[in-house]
């Protein structure tokens, strides 16, 4: 079967953000969707306008194609859409919507590193146009598509899994310690609370990770990252503050709130936007404050403490004076325990979740050559 270019079976649309004074959170007007609603499938809509310049439509394939998130791939929807995204659309007859959907999945995203602009990464129309498919009858079209969509249901329930796991510890210490008062400031239980470098380190082709604040999720610290440092510049870094099992890291800026126990000895250092928390092991348990920082009521005073609209940042000031409550070290410890059982089946559940992805991804990859 001969490869054609997508350009050919697809009309384009480049998203172009509407009037700033024309959008509002009230309902009125169009859906507005920008790339920070990519969810795992379709976005979610927080925000509308009453002048939309550029419209997307329900069986478009829409395509992040500026900034970090460069790639990424959601079903459309009928929306207007901003100048971060772009609404790839399949011409009627010639190509099926979800098999365009499952085609950009799994290709669109190599296309960020030949990518255009020095700062961030842009991906323009030719670059999605130019893209190469083999491209099988609409029926054939529609069976590998079905087939992708049920094994990507799958998944699907395995990630719900984690979803589920991941609520559990703050359930578990919503029941143990709702009631207790938060008579305490954090800095005054904590050894020291400051940050990660606030100059870009000297980089290296490989050796120590450096990590983001995109590093922090869902409680764990990913040392999965494209910047590495000496260890030369590591001891450096960290020589005022080292490092160590059992210390607390926090996002302070943009999605700021997340927390996570370090529980691993490997090296590594990270950025400015990240708070580092040495707890007082004899006032405070890591998997307990790490909880806490996580809840509701810490984050309702973070969110009080931010500064800044575009990037809202909580600094470390404001971190020392946060409200905690610090019941019994015996009764921190024993919610620490049972977490942990959490976090064990969790990772049981992670490898499992993490097979299933690359064997997902093998198969989408058989689909396009054919071999479905």
């Amino acid at each position: 079967m001969k490869a054609i270019r997508l350009g050919n079976v697809v009309d384009i649309v480049m998203g172009q953000a509407p009037p700033g004074n024309a959008c509002n959170k009230d309902g009125v007007g169009v859906p507005f969707v920008k790339a920070g609603e990519f969810q795992y499938r379709r976005p979610v809509i927080r925000e509308w306008t009453t002048k939309p310049l550029k419209m997307a439509q329900h069986d478009d394939t829409l395509v992040c194609v500026v900034g970090a998130t460069a790639g990424k791939v959601n079903q459309g929807a009928d929306c207007a859409i901003g100048r971060s995204v772009a609404a790839v659309r399949p011409q009627p007859g010639a190509i099926d919507p979800e098999y365009l959907y499952r085609f950009l999945s799994t290709t669109v995203a190599r296309l960020r590193g030949g990518s255009q602009g020095a700062a961030q990464g842009v991906i323009t129309r030719e670059m999605i146009g130019n893209l190469e498919l083999e491209l099988p009858a609409l029926p054939e079209q529609r069976r590998i598509a079905a087939i992708l969509d049920h094994a990507d249901t799958l998944r699907a329930k395995r990630r719900q899994v984690l979803t589920y796991l991941d609520a559990m510890a703050q359930s578990i210490f919503n029941d143990m310690f709702g009631d207790h008062p938060l008579d305490t400031l954090l800095g005054d239980v904590s050894k020291r609370i400051t940050d990660g470098t606030h100059q870009p380190p000297p980089w290296t082709g490989s050796g120590i990770p450096f990590l983001f604040v995109s590093n922090i999720t869902s409680g764990e610290i990913d040392l999965q990252t494209q910047k590495f440092i000496s260890l030369e510049t590591w001891a450096q870094l960290t020589r005022r503050t080292p490092i160590e099992v059992g210390d607390v890291l926090y996002s302070t800026v943009g999605s700021f709130g997340i927390p996570a126990v370090v529980r691993t000895d490997e090296r590594f250092a990270f950025q400015r936007h990240i708070a580092h928390i040495k707890p007082d092991p004899g006032a405070l348990n890591s998997d307990f404050l790490a909880a806490q920082l996580a809840g509701q009521l810490v984050k309702r005073q973070a969110v009080r403490a931010a500064r800044g609209i575009a990037q809202p940042t909580v600094n470390l000031a404001d971190i020392k004076k946060f409200s905690i409550a610090v019941p019994p070290l015996a009764e921190q410890e024993r919610f620490g325990a049972r977490t942990n059982r959490v976090r064990a089946t969790k990772f049981v559940v992670q490898h499992v979740a993490t097979s299933q992805d690359e064997l997902f991804a093998s198969l989408q990859r058989r689909a396009f050559r054919g071999e479905l």
